[in-house]
């Protein structure tokens, strides 16, 4: 029997960890997960095991956190979980949305992803929150993709019917575009800017990208110096 730190192992502590490492393994082989995500689920599947598990010497909550602990650890050895690899896959994909450095650090942080690694990896990722507002702004229509709003239409509902006869007009992305927004006010403008600012673009941002007219703001995500078109830094 293996003996660590906490002396030796108990037979039920054994099984526990056999039990873990097989979770693991599972969960790994199904989903992308940061190191803080597996030890939750590990967690939580061990503490379930235990309480529907009779046993006479059951491992006490130190012991559990023991072997979560050692089973991530074994997990990011093997490369099964990578934090860094994880926040690269989700900023590359956020950006591609249009998400802001803002929205994208708060979602990693909370998924236990360190604020150093996040800030390197959205630095290394190339693309700035101007241009990611544009194309947030080109990917939900609003701004200077908004279509005009026809007086038979005033909520602008028509404009985000697909193809498929959905409304865009529910929050079904996640994105915030609701038909709250687009009857909270009679200005498309002031409606695109909540729109902007609740994804975690900025003021400054959000302001610019509306103002802009489509050719402009075209002519601004084709470029790769942001700065030649008047784009502010903030």
């Amino acid at each position: 029997m293996d003996e660590d730190s906490r002396g030796p192992r108990t037979a039920e502590t054994e099984r526990l960890a056999a039990y873990l490492r097989r979770a693991a393994l599972a969960h790994c082989a199904r989903y992308a997960a940061t190191e803080a995500d597996l030890a939750r689920i590990l967690e939580r599947k061990a503490l379930r095991r235990l309480a529907l598990t009779a046993s006479d010497d059951p491992p006490d909550r130190s012991a559990v956190d023991d072997l979560v602990a050692r089973t991530v650890a074994s997990c990011r050895k093997l490369g099964l979980v990578d934090d860094r690899g994880y926040a690269e896959l989700k900023v590359g994909s956020g950006r591609r949305r249009g998400l802001s450095s803002a929205r994208l650090t708060e979602t990693l942080a909370a998924r236990g992803v360190d604020r150093g690694t996040i800030a390197e990896t959205l630095a290394e990722d190339g693309t700035d929150d101007r241009r990611a507002a544009l194309i947030f702004a080109r990917r939900k229509r609003i701004g200077p993709w908004r279509r005009p709003v026809h007086a038979d239409d005033p909520d602008g509902a028509a404009e985000e019917v697909g193809a498929d006869g959905a409304s865009g007009t529910d929050d079904a992305s996640g994105d915030g575009i609701d038909r709250r927004d687009r009857r909270r006010t009679a200005d498309p403008r002031q409606r695109d800017l909540a729109i902007l600012c609740r994804n975690g673009h900025s003021p400054t941002i959000a302001r610019w990208v509306v103002g802009l007219d489509l050719d402009s703001a075209e002519a601004a995500l084709d470029s790769d110096d942001g700065s030649q078109n008047g784009i502010p830094q903030k």
